[in-house]
């Protein structure tokens, strides 16, 4: 089965998202700046038949040694929609000898989205944009979803941005200049929520139109004006 597209996916929460959004006491933030385990980046592979999730993170007993990988194997099921693969998770207390699942973030990969919930009382999803997501609760909890980066190339179209490390055109790598509209292989997306205090970036290589680039890079040296060869 092809390779057809690599994502991948960075995100940053600031102070705001951790006071404001969730609502974390400064004993919390600190159990969670000490004990949590953080995200650096997540690589997708999207194969014809699954999806492999690469996840960068750094451990509590790694934060001074450097960056551990792991890898996950997600297939959709089509019987089941919006089911999804956690790809990471982080409780934001102190856990307690109870059966209860604790307040948590989570990351979810979904066969078009990737998703970041959380896991919390009601009130304390309040104060921000995030929303339930679906109904789905238990308890006194429920789930809120923060952000949704979609994996689809029309619905990620709003948040196209400039990619700040690509600096030889739209698509292309060597300088060659911007490729035709639809050729260009590679995409840099954004968004930012202020009030939430969240920023995401996702970098696109799209191999099935890596072709197209390639045949057009070869062409386009080549291409000169009508009747430039006549003298």
């Amino acid at each position: 089965m092809p390779l057809e597209q690599v994502f991948t996916l960075t995100f940053r929460l600031n102070d705001r998202f951790w006071h404001d959004a969730v609502h974390t006491t400064d004993e919390n933030l600190r159990f969670i700046r000490e004990f949590g385990s953080f995200v650096g980046s997540v690589k997708l592979d999207r194969w014809r038949s699954h999806t492999v999730a690469t996840v960068a993170e750094v451990l509590p007993d790694r934060k001074e040694s450097g960056w551990q990988m792991r890898s996950l194997d997600f297939y959709p099921d089509a019987a089941k929609p919006g089911c999804g693969l956690t790809l990471w998770e982080l409780a934001l207390v102190r856990t307690k000898f109870s059966t209860e699942r604790p307040p948590s973030l989570e990351l979810v990969l979904r066969d078009n989205s990737i998703d970041l919930l959380g896991h919390l009382a009601p009130w304390e999803g309040s104060s921000g944009n995030g929303h339930s997501g679906n109904g789905h609760s238990a308890g006194d909890y429920e789930d809120v979803v923060f952000f949704r980066v979609p994996l689809d190339t029309n619905q990620l179209a709003e948040f196209r941005s400039h990619d700040p490390s690509n600096e030889g055109g739209n698509g292309s790598e060597t300088g060659a200049g911007p490729a035709p509209a639809g050729v260009s292989w590679q995409a840099f997306y954004s968004g930012c929520d202020e009030t939430l205090g969240i920023e995401w970036q996702l970098r696109l290589r799209d191999l099935a139109k890596k072709s197209q680039w390639d045949r057009w890079k070869i062409l386009e040296p080549a291409s000169m004006p009508f009747g430039a060869g006549r003298r």
